[in-house]
C-alpha cells in the first residue's frame, strides 16, 4: 500500500487539533471579534526543499500566518489554495514576502482571492515575471484571518504546486516539495 505523505501528516494534524484542550466547537455568542485571539501551531519540522506555514503575529482581533520556502530547488511560480474554518476565522488581507524579490527580481504580486467564504477557501499565486528561477528559503507572502469564534481546527494545502519554467522551450516542470499547514486555536480572551 502507498501511502501519500501530505495526506498522512494532515490527517494526522487534524487527529491532534480535536483532541487540543478547549474546543468549544465553533460556538460563539458574542459577536465582538476583539474578544478572541487565535494563535498557529506548525504541523511538522519542516525539512529541505518544504513550504510551510508559520505563525507572523498573534494579537487580539487578528492573526498573521508567513507562508514561508525552505531550501527550495529553482522555481518560478507557486500556487496553493489554502483551507480554513471560515466559521472560526474570516480571511482579512494578504502581503508579498521578499523570496521571490531576491536578486532583483519583478513579481506578479503575492495574488490572493477568496474562492469559497463558506467553504473557507482562498487560492494563492505569485510567479516571477522574467521567469528567472528563484532558490533556496524565505519569506513567500504573509495572510492574515480575524479570530471571530472558539475553536481548534486544522490550515491545510490542497491545490498546491512549485513549478520551474524553461523559457526556451516554454515548458514547465512540476518541482517536488513537501506542504506543511498547521493547526489554530481561537479562544476568548
Amino acid at each position: 500500500m502507498i501511502i501519500d505523505k501530505q495526506k498522512a501528516a494532515t490527517f494526522l494534524l487534524w487527529i491532534e487539533v480535536l483532541m487540543l484542550p478547549g474546543c468549544k466547537c465553533g460556538s460563539s455568542s458574542d459577536s465582538d471579534i476583539s474578544n478572541f485571539q487565535a494563535n498557529f501551531f506548525p504541523a511538522n519540522n519542516p525539512g529541505s526543499g518544504s513550504i510551510y506555514l508559520s505563525e507572523l503575529k498573534s494579537e487580539r482581533g487578528s492573526l498573521t500566518l508567513g507562508v514561508n520556502a525552505k531550501d527550495v530547488g529553482e522555481i518560478n511560480t507557486v500556487y496553493f489554495d489554502l483551507v480554513y474554518n471560515p466559521s472560526v476565522i474570516n480571511y482579512s488581507g494578504s502581503e508579498e514576502g521578499d523570496f521571490f524579490k531576491s536578486g532583483g527580481q519583478s513579481t506578479s504580486g503575492f495574488q490572493v482571492s477568496l474562492q469559497n467564504k463558506t467553504e473557507g477557501r482562498i487560492y494563492v499565486a505569485i510567479n516571477v515575471l522574467n521567469n528567472s528561477p528563484v532558490k533556496g528559503s524565505g519569506l513567500i507572502g504573509k495572510i492574515t484571518f480575524i479570530p471571530i469564534a472558539e475553536e481548534n481546527f486544522a490550515v491545510i494545502f490542497e491545490n498546491n504546486k512549485l513549478l520551474r519554467y524553461n523559457s526556451s522551450s516554454l515548458e514547465s516542470f512540476e518541482i517536488t516539495g513537501d506542504w506543511f499547514g498547521g493547526g489554530i486555536i481561537s479562544k476568548r480572551i
